[in-house]
């Protein structure tokens, strides 16, 4: 399964596609993209950016990394 951020023109995910870190690439952007710590970090990102811009609350830090 591929990470649904891979197409999301993210500096930090460019960084893995590259030639020194294809390894990591297909572990975690072609692979298991769960395990990802970037992938944490960036799907966190997005939940905020949507209860932003939908006027719901904010959850805390704590709750999103419970889930």
């Amino acid at each position: 399964m591929t990470c649904p951020f891979l197409d999301s023109a993210d500096s930090r995910c460019a960084q893995r596609l590259s030639l020194n870190n294809l390894k990591q690439a297909f572990q975690y952007c072609f692979g298991r993209h769960h395990a990802c710590p970037l992938h944490t970090q960036l799907l966190a990102e997005r939940v905020i950016e949507r209860q932003q811009s939908s006027h719901l609350p904010v959850l805390p830090a704590a709750v999103l990394k419970a889930g």
